[in-house]
């Protein structure tokens, strides 16, 4: 599904980290609108992946890159989300509650 797709870094797709520029002074609020050229901002990646995390309904699994799992967390913790470390192969789990969104676990690894 392209909406559940990774974050798209455009110009930055193939080039060395070396030559992407050092974002780590942006808080998560500037970092969450930042673009990178011919790409996506993390909030264009959220508007894209919650319609379809908020029409899913019963139990859902969802197989999807780190950043998609950033975006599904944006949804409680906004900008914030951002700062998670989202470990290859792990889960995070969230519930669909009256009152929101609610996260189970981040990053959970089954080692």
């Amino acid at each position: 599904m392209p909406n559940l797709w990774e974050q798209d870094f455009g110009l930055w797709e193939d080039i060395p980290a070396t030559e992407i520029p050092d974002l780590g002074p942006l808080t998560p609020r500037e970092l969450a609108r930042y673009r990178p050229p011919d790409g996506e901002s993390f909030n264009q990646m959220c508007a894209r992946v919650r319609p379809v995390l908020e029409k899913a309904s019963g139990r859902v699994v969802v197989v999807a890159h780190a950043g998609t799992a950033r975006a599904a967390l944006s949804m409680v913790a906004g900008p914030a989300a951002l700062s998670f470390a989202i470990a290859p192969l792990s889960v995070t789990q969230m519930t669909l509650t009256p009152a929101g969104w609610a996260v189970e676990c981040a990053s959970r690894t089954f080692a």
